[in-house]
């Protein structure tokens, strides 16, 4: 959605620790977040099979590192701990947070032990400021096979595999970028639907 380098980590069997630093990291880092729930019933006011945005992290004076979440359509129902009515919170930690009870807001917090129990993962869209982005357009419209057209996706001798050698001057990490049209822009792919993946070397 956001065109910029991402990934998806899936929460199955991970440790809180290692999740806490990587939201931390990106959370210090200003890079663009979202979680998904499981597809089931919560009895703790979550709704299953929907996308969260994911604001950052907190870590209280009394060592509690929470999550900061908002539900888009602007509705809390969270009723876990530290949720707007948890006893938990006192006016002292409120105020480390800026947090207020409203729960009309939509934002919540979870401690990230709770976050990794109860959440199917998390995508990272990466802040890409000063980074320098250069692209390729290539169609493939000539209609000729070639080497490799054999790929998965592809179905007929119209559509082309292609090859892009980079060089660089200097030693350093690139994402690259690859797009696929949709079948209703480009007639020399099978492929059902746009695919965005960004592969990190």
């Amino acid at each position: 959605m956001t065109g910029f380098p991402g990934f998806y980590t899936s929460l199955r069997n991970r440790n809180a620790d290692d999740i806490w630093a990587r939201l931390e990291h990106e959370t210090a880092y200003k890079s663009i977040m979202a979680a998904g729930t499981h597809h089931k019933d919560y009895t703790n006011g979550l709704v299953g099979g929907h996308a969260y945005a994911l604001l950052g992290t907190h870590k209280l004076s009394n060592g509690t590192r929470l999550v900061k979440l908002v539900n888009p359509h602007g509705v809390d129902v969270y009723k876990g701990d530290w949720s707007d009515k948890s006893e938990l919170w006192t006016t002292a930690l409120r105020k480390e947070v800026a947090s207020v009870l409203n729960e009309t807001d939509g934002v919540f917090f979870q401690s990230v032990e709770q976050f990794v129990a109860d959440w199917s993962g998390f995508w990272i869209s990466i802040n890409t400021t000063g980074w320098k982005k250069s692209t390729w357009l290539n169609l493939g419209r000539d209609l000729k096979s070639s080497v490799g057209a054999t790929a998965v996706f592809c179905k007929t001798a119209n559509c082309r595999v292609n090859k892009f050698n980079l060089d660089s001057a200097v030693t350093q990490k690139i994402w690259i970028g690859i797009g696929t049209h949709d079948t209703r822009d480009y007639v020399g792919c099978t492929l059902n639907k746009s695919v965005y993946q960004y592969v990190k070397t």
